[in-house]
């Protein structure tokens, strides 16, 4: 039941959005308590929990038919990053907040779900298991914090496409009754500056 669970979660629509998350400048987010770095704007939703910083120059694509004229725009000048968008485009619509780095073909992702009695134990091997059934190498594994709250984060090479492999850091937090799952994708040093934003509650 557990593992049923956990795919879902890994792999589900989300359940929990209320409005969509609020764009911000400056001093915001739940409980008052995140500081926005200069050049970045903050996404934040009190209902759902969770606020970050994302650097002002990133896209956030509000929907999956922007994505695709991205990818066809950038195919011939950047393969990299048209296989990452192409890729995302299944994803937009489920993720509380999606942006990426058009130079560097870095992106964040944000995923809640409904934990459903699963504890933070209970995450790393199923999670694991499908990461590898996805053909994703999960190299090291870790418990940590993120926005406060406990979290595992796994570091892993997924493929993105059969020619395109990326390195990706994941994180699953539980918080109150939602499993947040924050995925930073490549190697941009922004990533970093991201996750240390996030404040959940």
């Amino acid at each position: 039941m557990v593992a049923v669970v956990l795919l879902a979660v890994i792999t589900g629509p989300v359940g929990c959005g209320g409005s969509g998350p609020e764009e911000k400048r400056g001093r915001a987010g739940p409980g008052g308590s995140t500081t926005v770095p200069s050049g970045y704007v903050e996404f934040a939703d009190a209902e759902t929990g969770f606020a970050m910083a994302i650097p002002e120059d990133w896209e956030v694509p509000r929907n999956a038919e922007l994505l695709q004229q991205q990818a066809d725009a950038v195919r011939e000048q950047n393969p990299g990053l048209a296989d990452v968008l192409y890729a995302a485009m299944t994803l937009i619509n489920k993720a509380e907040v999606f942006a990426l780095n058009p130079e560097s073909s870095s992106s964040v992702n944000l995923l809640v779900e409904a934990a459903r009695g699963v504890t933070l134990d209970e995450i790393p091997e199923p999670a694991i298991a499908e990461l590898r059934r996805r053909g994703a190498t999960v190299q090291s594994q870790e418990r940590t914090t993120l926005g406060g709250a406990p979290a595992v984060k796994l570091a892993i090479r997924s493929p993105i496409t059969p020619d395109t492999i990326v390195d990706q850091v994941q994180y699953y937090a539980i918080s109150g009754d939602k499993v947040f799952i924050l995925t930073l994708t490549g190697r941009d040093p922004a990533l970093d500056v991201i996750a240390e934003s996030v404040r959940l509650t």
